[in-house]
């Protein structure tokens, strides 16, 4: 492939480069001839950031390209890898971007020159800070290793947002305390300023609690699952702050101490649920003897009276007494289950529940209404 053919790589709309393939000096001077002619290139990715950082001569090529739409920065490897002075001098208007930063750096404020024409960021190693900054068509925004903090910035960066997702960030006890802090925060802020509707959010329960979101909630997913019973006091907070229409959530592990206290924040638009229960990663048999099967009977009791107005009764006490998960979860009439906490909440059209547990089984129960079938 020669680079010196003059317009031959007009035509060249999506390129995805590899440091692997520039291990020698010419490789390298050829390719980069290649993006000075690429004048229509509209999808770039650049799968290793070595490459950037071994030699500035790509950086000032990608930087001086007018035509790009979308633009993917991965990052493996070396920490010396700052795209910040790249991103600033970036002259194409970006609609669709995925960049891990490596050091933690505001997307708003380096993003800035496609504000207005980015509509779907997907980011790594990010804070939020700069206000003064609008993003009017930014619909998605999905990050991975943020602190949740103020919310202020991403309202007033994104107005128009429709989905949002969180992910990557490991909770401990001090990311709690800074969560209750933060909701605080947030929730004086919204008094002021806020969304007035998202279509999708995902995030872990304390990152929910801190954002502490008041707009309507299409689809509210709770990732990871409900582990004590200060998660189970901020789903209550949550699910009355946002009013989802469908919830979903996957507990890989959860206590039930105040599970009764759900039902009583059950927002009144709430129409569709999906509950799922991940049993796998505990399903030793000493750790289903000792721990699960009590908690997991504990659960099923509370599902099965999900109101004080439900009839239904508890399950028979030979099936609670039993010492082996999974006779417990086959012997289940799970539609039967699903329909019994379907009735419980009137405006609830669709629920399905799941539950796996070890060698990949899973059982499945569902419960539209009757008009639905």
């Amino acid at each position: 492939m020669s680079a010196d053919a003059g317009n031959r790589y007009n035509h060249l709309r999506v390129l995805a480069i590899d440091i692997a393939f520039f291990q020698q000096e010419q490789c390298k001077h050829m390719f980069i001839n290649v993006l000075r002619r690429a004048h229509k290139l509209e999808d770039l990715s650049v799968l290793d950031s070595d490459l950037l950082t071994t030699d500035t001569r790509f950086t000032t090529v990608i930087a001086k390209l007018t035509s790009l739409k979308v633009f993917t920065l991965a990052h493996y490897g070396s920490e010396d890898f700052e795209p910040a002075t790249m991103l600033y001098l970036m002259r194409s208007k970006l609609v669709k971007a995925t960049i891990d930063f490596c050091k933690f750096e505001d997307p708003i404020d380096i993003l800035a020159n496609s504000a207005s024409s980015l509509e779907e960021l997907e980011a790594v190693h990010v804070y939020f800070e700069r206000e003064d900054v609008q993003y009017p068509k930014m619909k998605t925004l999905s990050l991975e290793l943020w602190r949740v903090a103020d919310i202020g910035p991403l309202i007033h960066a994104y107005p128009n947002l429709c989905t949002l997702e969180i992910q990557g960030y490991s909770a401990n006890e001090s990311y709690f305390d800074n969560a209750v802090v933060d909701r605080a925060t947030n929730q004086a802020f919204q008094l002021q300023r806020s969304w007035k509707t998202l279509d999708s959010v995902h995030a872990n329960i304390v990152e929910l609690y801190a954002l502490a979101i008041n707009c309507k909630i299409h689809s509210l997913n709770v990732a990871d699952g409900l582990y004590n019973i200060q998660h189970i006091e901020m789903l209550c907070a949550i699910l009355a702050d946002c009013r989802p229409s469908n919830l979903r959530i996957h507990c890989n592990g959860f206590k039930t101490d105040r599970f009764p206290d759900i039902p009583r924040s059950i927002p009144s638009e709430l129409v569709e649920v999906d509950l799922w229960v991940d049993l796998e990663e505990l399903s030793t048999s000493d750790e289903l003897d000792r721990f699960l099967v009590p908690d997991f009977s504990d659960l099923i009791q509370f599902l099965t009276n999900w109101n004080a107005d439900d009839e239904g009764g508890p399950l028979p006490e030979p099936l609670l007494e039993r010492h082996a998960m999974e006779p417990i979860l086959r012997d289940l009439n799970m539609n039967a289950l699903a329909h019994r906490i379907m009735s419980t909440i009137p405006s609830l059209q669709s629920l399905y529940l799941l539950v796996s547990f070890h060698e990949g089984g899973r059982i499945y129960g569902r419960a539209p209404r009757e008009e639905d079938r």
